[in-house]
């Protein structure tokens, strides 16, 4: 089984995200709900170039 480019790449954001909210989460969003996607402006170009 190969993996596409679009695949990996989002296995990559997958795999960035949790970390940025779990580990890193320098203004305290990782618990309020509506928030989870605050930092994908990060993840997003680091996988997705």
């Amino acid at each position: 089984m190969t993996i596409d480019i679009q695949q990996q790449q989002r296995m990559h954001f997958d795999a960035i995200r949790p970390i940025l909210l779990k580990e890193w989460d320098p203004i305290g969003v990782s618990e309020i709900k509506g928030a989870q996607d605050e930092y994908n402006s990060y993840v997003v170009p680091r996988c997705f170039q």
